[in-house]
């Protein structure tokens, strides 16, 4: 925080160069607003328009930052630590005992995925993994499936995502496609989570006025073309696209019957009655330890509160490695004490939604269980080897296929 009040302009500047570098094209004439104030860039205005998302990336960060405030601080080299322990501890337990995943899903009553849900998971992950292709692939690959492309919007900005639009006219099915986080603009909209009101609960504020702005954009061509001819909504998306792609569904629900979404590693972005009030046509799916499915600020605190209480065990038991310490069950203790499981933040917690399909490993294979996002096992961050690459879409389109289930 003391970094960030004393060189703000030096980090505009930075994250502005960074801005400049990812951003593709210029848009033409468009105002970002942000507590740092409106800007309005022209076409040939680059640097304005990258200074732009860099001042709405330093709000979002610092907004965060206000929520973490009492959390215990931990120097970062004995953080850096701590994660690469915690990971290969880890990885060792479920070596030695493989079964400590499926004992936790029968303990919390998960069920085992049935053939209709893995069908449909399994039929719709290429499109929510398609939405990161060009244009004229996207139309190729449609094509092959039966589907003709009828909208594509290509280029990403603040709260507004690329997403495209198809649909299948033998089957009667009308396709939302929304595209995850890919550039810097999306990174501001994903760090944009403070959750904000919405159908009497909280919403995701960033997701939530990018699902808004897909709506906009979709509701006339649904409601005057394919709704009179019995069409059914299905939308999807990964990442940043499956959270936003939820709360689409959940809007359209609204005005629209038979909407269904299929979201691929859904980041918790509805409190938890809205989460659960979308079961009944929101599947959410969650592949082993993917950090995203579990990245809301409730986890994050009590990850920190976590981490703080195993450097001050380290600090009291003086073990020359951490790895020792972890092995003491007092330290298990204090890691798991009611300070960590027992976080709160009331209706500012936030949830997966729907119904959940959480895929682990079992050996070479994925067993998928049925739940929702109060699944003890997505309400804290695993610390593993694999937690960022589990987000990955090709994690996504192995555990979905049965081919590589039990």
């Amino acid at each position: 925080e003391a970094v960030m009040k004393s060189a703000q302009s030096g980090l505009v500047v930075i994250l502005a160069a960074v801005a400049y570098k990812v951003v593709k094209k210029p848009r033409k004439q468009i105002t970002q607003t942000s507590a740092s104030g409106a800007t309005v860039y022209e076409e040939e205005n680059w640097f304005l328009r990258a200074k732009a998302v860099a001042c709405m990336m330093l709000d979002a960060s610092k907004a965060v930052l206000a929520q973490l405030k009492d959390v215990p601080r931990v120097k970062k080299h004995r953080l850096v630590m701590m994660v690469h322990s915690i990971g290969d501890y880890r990885s060792d337990a479920l070596k030695i005992a493989p079964e400590i995943q499926e004992k936790e899903a029968k303990g919390f009553g998960c069920v085992p995925v049935n053939k209709k849900t893995a069908d449909d998971i399994n039929e719709f992950v290429p499109f929510a993994v398609m939405a990161y292709d060009n244009e004229d692939n996207v139309r190729e690959r449609l094509s092959a499936r039966g589907y003709e492309l009828v909208q594509f919007e290509p280029d990403a900005i603040i709260e507004m995502p690329s997403h495209f639009m198809a649909y299948n006219k033998t089957e009667k099915k009308v396709l939302i496609a929304i595209k995850g986080t890919t550039t810097i603009e999306d990174v501001v909209t994903d760090l944009l989570c403070t959750p904000v009101d919405f159908h009497a609960g909280k919403a995701h504020s960033g997701m939530l006025k990018a699902a808004t702005f897909v709506v906009g954009r979709m509701t006339a061509l649904l409601q005057d073309v394919f709704i009179p001819l019995g069409y059914r909504i299905i939308v999807t998306g990964h990442s940043l696209g499956a959270g936003t792609a939820t709360i689409t569904a959940l809007k359209l629900s609204e005005s629209f019957q038979n909407v269904q979404c299929f979201a691929y590693a859904t980041p918790p972005c509805l409190s938890k009655e809205l989460a659960l009030k979308t079961k009944g046509f929101v599947t959410s799916v969650t592949h082993c330890d993917d950090i995203v499915t579990r990245a809301s600020m409730r986890n994050m605190k009590a990850l920190l509160i976590a981490m703080g209480n195993l450097d001050q065990r380290h600090k009291e038991v003086r073990a020359t490695k951490l790895k020792q310490t972890l092995k003491d069950p007092a330290t298990l203790a204090v890691i798991n004490s009611s300070a960590v499981t027992d976080v709160q933040l009331g209706d500012q917690d936030l949830f997966v939604p729907g119904t959940v399909v959480h895929f682990h490993k079992q050996g070479e294979k994925y067993v998928g269980n049925i739940t929702d996002g109060t699944y003890t096992a997505l309400r804290r961050i695993e610390i593993s080897a694999s937690c960022v690459a589990d987000h990955s879409c090709s994690g996504y389109e192995a555990c979905c296929n049965p081919e590589n289930c039990l």
